[in-house]
C-alpha cells in the first residue's frame, strides 16, 4: 500500500538460534512459534520488514526447517522483505582482534550467498555495540549502510539536533571514511515488546506513536530486536512476561492492520530511509563515539559491554582461550609450511578454523547460557585449542636460556638505594621508586628522555583540594569488593626485605613480595630492564572461595603536572586494525563507579591488541598487556579540574552483573597471572 504519511515506520527484527539460555532442542520450536509467523505477517499483510540473522542461523534454521529457507527466498523477491546482514557469527566486535572481525564478515557473507543467494547492502552491528575501529571492516566487506542504536550514542553529543534520530546520518571515523546509518531505539523497541506482551493497549501504543510525528514526513523504528521474544519465552529472566501462547504474533498483527489503515502512517523498508536525501536534517557527518563512551551499546546502562568480557560465565578464561587460538592461527598462516599443515588438518577434520573460531567467539556462549549448551561449547573451544597447538607444534621453536646468575657486573647496571620507605632503582633510562611500606606501590617512575619528573606514581591525601579526591592514590595496586566485606587491597602491606626480595638478572633486576589476603595469596614481582626504558608488574593471583564483585589490577595513576592537558588523550585498538583515538581536552569525567549494588562497572575498553596509550602532543606513556595471557580490560577514571585532572587506568579481571552466576563462583580454587609492561613514548624524534 503506497500513500503519502507522516510517519514512515521500518522495522529490522533480529533472528538467532545461538541464543544463550534456549536449549538446543527447542530450536524447532522457535522456528515453528517465531519465525514462520514473521514470514506469515509479510505474506498475509503484504507489510515491508526487515530480516537480520547470523549465518550460523541460517545454517541452523536450513538444517532443522529448510521450508523456511526457501519461503524467505521467495519474500525476499517480493520487495517486501529485505534481509540484513551481520556475519556468520554473533561477535562483540570491540572485543575481538581486527582479523577475527574480517573473517567473521567474509565468512558470513559466504554463508549469505550460499543459502539465501544473495549479498546485503545493510549490517545490522551485533548487540548494536559500535567502536570507530569497526566501520572499515564493514565497508571492506561490501556493506553500504549499518544499523546502530540512537539513544545511547547521542548520550554523549549535546549538541547534536533530536530530530537527527528520524533521518538517517553519516557515521565518520578519524580516516574521514564515512558511511550512511540507519537508527535503531531501544525505548522504541522496548515499547513495541511491553504493547506484545499487554502491558498495554493498543490504542496506548498508537497515542505513542503519533507523538513521534512532525511537519514533515520522517522516518522512525518501529522495532529493531530480538523475534525470539514473541510467542515464546527465553528463559532469561525471572520475571519474563507471561506467555500466552499464539496470542503474540496476533497483537502484532492488529497493530499493523491499525498502522497500515492510518492514513498518518506507512511502512518502508529499511533501505528506503537512505532515500531521506531532501531533508536538511539528514546525512549530517557525525563521529558515534566520544572518550566518555568509546564503545557504545544499546538499552540501559546496565547493559554495557563489560557483560560480554568481564562478568557472565567465566568470560575472561574463555576470552582468554580464544585469543591464545588467535594468536596461534596468526602465527600459523604467516609461516608457509604451517599454512600447508592447517590446510591438511581443516580438509582431515572437516573444519574451517577461521569460522570456528569466529564461532566460539560469539556473544551468547558469554552471557546466560544454558548448561548443556556451555558443556558442548566447552569441548569445541578445548577441541579447536587443540587443534591449533598441535599445528603449531610442527615448528620447531628453540628459546634462549636466560642466565639467572647473580654477578656483580649485572648488579653494577642498576643502582639501589633506600630512603626511608622507599626502595629506589635507577638505570641509564629510568628512576622508580616503590614502597615497602604499601605492597612494592609505585611512588614514582621517571623516564629519563621523557621528561626529568615522574609521569606516574602515588597522589598523596590532600594532593587535590576537592574533597572528592581527598584519598591517596596508589600505582600498582590490586582493588578487590567483595560482597559484605571491606575493600580488599595489596597497598596495605608492609614489606620485609629479605635476600630474597631482590633478584639480580642478567637483563633485569626482580624486586619480589608476597601479600596474604582474606581471600588467599597475591605475589608481586616488579621487574626492572637494564637495558630498555621499561617496567613489569607480574601478578600471581590464588585464591579459595573467591567471588569478587569487582576484581581490579595494574592500576596506575598518572602525575597531572606532567601532562598538557589540553592535549591530553587516551588510545587503543577496540577491534580495527588502527587505535581508536580520544582527547580529554573537553571530556565529561569518566568514572569506573558501579551502576548499582548489582552492576559493579559502567564500560571499558576493548583493547584488543592489548596496548592502550596515554599521554598528550609530546609524548605518552604505554600499558602493554597480553590478551592470550589474560584477557583484562582496562578502565579509565577521569575528572577533568580547573587546571588540573586526575587521570587513572584500572585493569579489570572481573565484574559483576546479573549475567554472573554467582552460585558457580566462589566454589575451589582460583589462580590466575597478570603481566603489565610499561614504557614510554616520545613524539616528533
Amino acid at each position: 500500500m503506497n500513500k503519502e504519511a507522516n510517519l514512515l515506520l521500518y522495522q529490522i527484527f533480529h533472528l538467532n538460534l545461538a541464543y544463550s539460555s534456549i536449549p538446543e532442542k527447542d530450536l524447532p520450536t522457535v522456528i515453528k512459534d517465531c519465525y514462520w509467523p514473521l514470514l506469515n505477517l509479510i505474506e498475509d499483510l503484504d507489510v515491508k520488514i526487515g530480516i537480520e540473522a547470523s549465518g550460523y542461523t541460517l545454517e541452523k534454521i536450513k538444517e532443522i526447517d529448510p521450508s523456511w529457507i526457501r519461503e524467505l527466498k521467495s519474500l525476499i523477491k517480493t520487495k517486501n522483505c529485505e534481509f540484513i546482514g551481520s556475519g556468520y557469527a554473533q561477535i562483540i566486535g570491540p572485543l575481538v582482534p581486527a582479523k577475527v572481525n574480517e573473517q567473521n564478515l567474509s565468512i558470513g557473507n559466504k554463508v549469505y550467498k550460499d543459502i539465501l543467494e544473495i549479498k546485503p547492502e545493510i549490517a545490522y552491528i551485533n548487540e548494536q555495540v559500535y567502536s570507530q575501529g569497526l566501520m572499515n571492516h564493514y565497508l571492506n566487506a561490501g556493506y553500504k549502510a549499518l544499523v546502530v542504536e540512537w539513544n545511547n550514542i547521542s548520550l554523549f553529543h549535546l549538541d547534536w539536533e533530536k530530530d537527527w534520530q528520524y533521518y538517517p546520518q553519516y557515521a565518520v571515523d578519524q580516516q574521514n571514511k564515512s558511511v550512511p546509518i540507519i537508527w535503531n531505539n531501544s525505548i522504541t523497541f522496548q515499547k513495541f515488546q511491553r504493547y506484545v506482551h499487554r502491558e498495554f493497549s493498543l490504542e496506548e501504543y498508537l497515542a505513542y506513536l503519533k507523538l513521534q510525528i512532525g511537519k514533515t514526513p520522517r522516518f522512525f523504528p518501529i522495532y529493531g530486536s530480538d523475534a525470539e521474544v514473541f510467542d515464546f519465552r527465553p528463559g532469561r529472566y525471572d520475571q519474563e512476561a507471561v506467555l500466552r501462547k499464539g496470542k503474540e504474533w496476533e497483537r502484532i498483527k492488529t497493530l499493523f492492520k491499525s498502522l497500515l489503515e492510518d492514513p498518518l502512517f506507512n511502512f518502508v523498508l529499511p533501505s528506503e530511509v537512505l532515500k531521506a536525501t531532501k531533508s536538511k536534517k539528514s546525512f549530517n557527518q557525525l563521529c558515534l563515539e566520544s572518550p566518555e563512551q568509546p564503545i557504545s551499546v544499546k538499552k540501559q546502562e546496565k547493559y554495557n559491554i563489560t557483560r560480554w568480557a568481564l562478568s557472565g560465565r567465566d568470560d575472561v578464561r574463555i576470552n582468554t582461550e580464544c585469543f591464545k587460538i588467535y594468536k596461534f592461527l596468526m602465527k600459523i598462516e604467516a609461516d608457509p609450511k604451517l599454512l600447508l599443515i592447517k590446510n591438511k588438518y581443516e580438509e582431515k577434520y572437516k573444519i574451517n578454523l577461521w569460522k570456528e573460531l569466529c564461532f566460539l567467539w560469539d556473544s551468547d556462549f558469554r552471557t546466560h547460557i544454558e548448561e548443556k549448551k556451555f558443556q558442548a561449547f566447552q569441548k569445541r573451544l578445548q577441541r579447536l585449542f587443540d587443534i591449533t597447538e598441535k599445528i603449531f607444534a610442527k615448528k620447531n621453536l628453540s628459546k634462549k636460556r636466560e642466565n639467572h646468575q647473580r654477578s656483580s657486573l649485572s648488579k653494577s647496571k642498576i643502582r639501589f638505594s633506600q630512603s626511608g620507605k622507599l626502595l629506589i632503582f635507577e638505570t641509564k633510562d629510568l628512576e622508580i621508586g616503590l614502597n615497602k611500606e604499601r605492597g612494592l606501590a609505585i611512588d614514582f617512575l621517571v623516564f629519563e628522555n621523557l621528561l626529568k619528573i615522574p609521569v606516574i606514581g602515588t597522589l598523596p591525601h590532600g594532593y587535590f583540594q576537592n574533597i572528592l579526591l581527598g584519598d591517596d592514590f596508589y600505582s600498582g595496586n590490586t582493588i578487590i569488593e567483595i560482597l559484605g566485606q571491606s575493600t580488599i587491597t595489596d597497598s596495605d602491606r608492609e614489606l620485609s626485605l629479605s635476600p630474597e626480595t631482590i633478584l639480580y638478572k642478567s637483563d633485569s633486576v626482580q624486586i619480589k613480595t608476597e601479600i596474604k589476603i582474606s581471600v588467599g595469596i597475591i605475589k608481586k614481582t616488579i621487574i626492572i630492564y637494564k637495558k630498555e626504558p621499561r617496567i613489569d608488574l607480574f601478578y600471581e593471583f590464588d585464591f579459595k572461595n573467591f567471588s569478587p564483585v569487582l576484581f581490579r589490577s595494574g592500576i596506575i595513576t598518572f602525575n597531572p603536572g606532567a601532562f598538557d592537558k589540553e592535549t591530553l588523550f587516551y588510545s587503543c585498538f577496540n577491534g580495527g586494525k588502527i587505535p581508536d583515538m580520544f582527547s580529554l581536552s573537553n571530556s565529561q569525567p569518566i568514572t569506573t563507579d558501579p551502576v548499582s549494588l548489582s552492576i559493579s562497572a559502567r564500560s571499558a575498553l576493548g583493547n584488543t591488541n592489548g596496548i592502550l596509550e596515554v599521554g598528550d602532543k609530546d609524548k605518552s606513556i604505554i600499558l602493554k598487556t597480553d590478551m592470550a595471557d589474560l584477557a583484562t580490560l582496562p578502565m579509565i577514571n577521569f575528572i577533568p579540574l580547573k587546571d588540573s585532572f586526575f587521570l587513572r587506568v584500572l585493569f579489570s579481571l572481573g565484574e559483576t552483573d546479573e549475567t554472573s552466576l554467582l552460585s558457580k563462583r566462589g566454589e575451589g580454587n582460583f589462580k590466575c597471572q597478570f603481566n603489565l609492561s610499561i614504557y614510554p613514548k616520545i613524539k616528533n624524534k
